[in-house]
């Protein structure tokens, strides 16, 4: 069983962090050299601002409805994403950094074992997600599913239906169906554009189209054997090798993680409480890299690996202390409690 973090409008939400006036207005970060918008606040997307606006182009619509604009802080969204994938990786037993703001957590076993001391997999969810946003002030979705292509479009739902509370756990049949079903094929993960227009044509329109084919017509039509992964996927079936390395690095054994889940359920696992500083994710030394072509953005020397029971990851990235942004002044700090203030004060226009 695979689950997948989100934290949602990432650039936006580690912003609000150091300034939390800024919760319910909109709010939009920039890319290198103020080129155009690379996050978006909810309050921002419903007045039809979309990812990629040239900065130049929206600049009077900016204005005239009020949005708060930053310059990016690499610096500052690199020292929030490390508190974020540390109290993941020492929460559950095995987290792999997919991007600055996504990690696939390895959760196997998990929906036997943590019934009689957290209960259902839903529950932790909800706790991973109450946890991240005590912590660092980061808000997040958590989608869980028996394949990681499951896991991301249960995410997707999560984040785009209010009423799910932020998780959705597709833990039968019928609910992996349903959320087929919900999903455009051309939003689901691997589908690139020329494919979707390539599948619309075939009359193939949604997730639950594209599960339905057979094994030799996705080897024919969807690039050979990564359409063939992909759709088997979609059935529920996840690749073989998909979870952490079982060596001296990895996820601890049966009962050391009884044990772990123990703690957690009695307040005292290993995360870092109250967000404090974090220097890595427990000491620990790196495991194997998983999946080498991993997507790596935005924080330099970031590398997808798999981390046993939060005892290692690999994220690079300067430290946020002393960040400095071209339009410094407003604000400053604003009050946060994610342990000691980096890269605040980063400037609004």
């Amino acid at each position: 069983m695979f689950g997948l973090v989100d934290c949602n409008n990432f650039y936006v939400s580690c912003e609000r962090v150091f300034q939390p006036r800024l919760e319910g207005k909109p709010v939009v970060v920039l890319s290198n050299n103020d080129g155009c918008i690379i996050s978006r606040s909810a309050e921002a997307k419903a007045l039809g601002l979309k990812m990629g606006d040239p900065y130049f182009q929206v600049k009077e619509q900016l204005r005239r409805d009020s949005v708060q604009v930053f310059s990016s802080n690499y610096a500052l969204y690199g020292d929030m994403s490390r508190r974020v994938m540390h109290y993941l990786g020492a929460t559950v037993p095995g987290v792999e950094i997919y991007s600055i703001d996504e990690a696939f957590l390895d959760l196997g076993g998990l929906e036997t074992h943590l019934t009689p001391y957290l209960g259902h997999l839903t529950d932790l969810a909800q706790r991973l997600r109450a946890g991240v946003k005590a912590r660092t002030g980061i808000p997040v979705c958590v989608g869980v599913a028996p394949t990681k292509t499951l896991a991301k479009l249960a995410n997707r739902l999560a984040k785009k239906d209010a009423g799910l509370g932020g998780v959705l756990y597709l833990d039968s049949g019928e609910r992996r169906a349903w959320a087929l079903g919900q999903v455009a094929v051309g939003d689901v993960w691997g589908v690139g554009r020329q494919y979707a227009h390539k599948l619309t044509a075939a009359g193939i329109d949604s997730a639950a189209d594209l599960a339905r084919v057979s094994e030799a017509w996705a080897r024919k039509h969807l690039g050979g054997v990564v359409g063939a992964r992909l759709v088997r996927e979609l059935q529920g079936y996840p690749l073989r090798g998909a979870g952490p390395e079982r060596g001296r690095d990895a996820a601890p054994a049966e009962p050391q993680l009884l044990a772990h889940v123990r703690a957690a359920a009695a307040g005292a696992g290993r995360g870092a409480g109250g967000g404090g500083g974090v220097r890595g994710a427990g000491g620990g030394k790196a495991a194997p890299a998983r999946r080498p072509g991993a997507r790596a953005d935005g924080v330099p020397g970031q590398k997808s690996v798999w981390a046993g029971g939060g005892r290692a990851f690999a994220l690079g990235g300067a430290d946020a202390a002393g960040a400095h942004r071209r339009h410094a002044g407003a604000d400053g700090a604003g009050g946060a409690a994610a342990g000691p203030a980096v890269g605040a004060g980063g400037g609004v226009r």
